[in-house]
């Protein structure tokens, strides 16, 4: 895994009017927006307004490597219910406004830095998240199509971990190709900025509870269907174990 550490709040730029009459504008984490998530230190594209409200709105309209602002229905009230697929789309960076269940997390979000994604060869790089507050919100929304959305942070040169998986496999006899997963996750937070996250149920009783069933399982006859148990690394810092090929 290769990952950095953002080490000054990321700032958010663009321009509100064409270039004759330009009027610059930038935002900074903590303040104006709230940066989720972090592929790269400079990230930028041009702006691509999604109205959620329109129901022929879909993320297959989505342009590669645009920053897409999401205006969201009424009912959505959590950063929760905005739509997976939008979060996973071909954009270069996802922007939405800051919803009232989401208030605490945007606070307590602010008085960090955000986390960079961490890259695995081969996998592709997801988009950035940003939350804006609603004024900055209606900001961008007044700017023209194509603008130029800038993002940049000053980070940290590039650091190389290492994780891994406990995969076992029990194969089936009269339906081996179809498999049924009993998986958990290995790591836990352990303690993080002067707290202490405790890992007996988050999850070392889901892994407790895949390794007993697979002793159960393997001293039994053998399933018609293949059964896979699988205990994934780093599951923490963002599913990276169970989204390894």
């Amino acid at each position: 895994m290769r990952s950095q550490t953002v080490i000054k709040a990321p700032v958010l730029s663009f321009d509100t009017a064409d270039s004759a009459n330009s009027s610059p504008v930038e935002w900074t984490h903590g303040k104006e927006m709230v940066v989720f998530t972090l592929s790269d230190s400079a990230v930028s594209g041009p702006l691509q307004k999604l109205d959620l409200n329109d129901e022929t709105t879909s993320p297959a309209a989505i342009k590669d490597g645009a920053v897409v602002l999401l205006k969201l229905r009424a009912e959505t009230t959590a950063a929760a219910d905005v739509p997976a697929s939008y979060m996973r789309s071909r954009a270069a960076m996802v922007i939405f406004p800051e919803l009232p269940g989401d208030q605490e997390m945007f606070e307590q979000r602010s008085q960090r830095m955000p986390r960079m994604s961490r890259k695995m060869d081969g996998e592709p790089v997801p988009p950035v998240r940003v939350v804006v507050k609603p004024g900055a919100m209606a900001q961008l929304w007044a700017a023209p199509e194509g603008t130029i959305v800038k993002l940049q942070a000053d980070v940290t040169p590039w650091e190389t971990s290492h994780t891994w998986n406990v995969l076992a496999k029990i194969e089936g006899t009269m339906k081996k190709d179809q498999i049924i997963l009993l998986s958990a996750h290995l790591d836990h937070l352990g303690a993080k900025n002067g707290k202490t996250y405790p890992g007996a149920d988050d999850d070392a009783s889901g892994t407790v509870a895949v390794m007993e069933l697979a002793r159960a399982l393997a001293k039994g006859p053998k399933p018609r269907r293949t059964i896979v148990f699988a205990l994934f690394g780093s599951e923490e810092a963002g599913l990276i174990g169970a989204r390894a090929p």
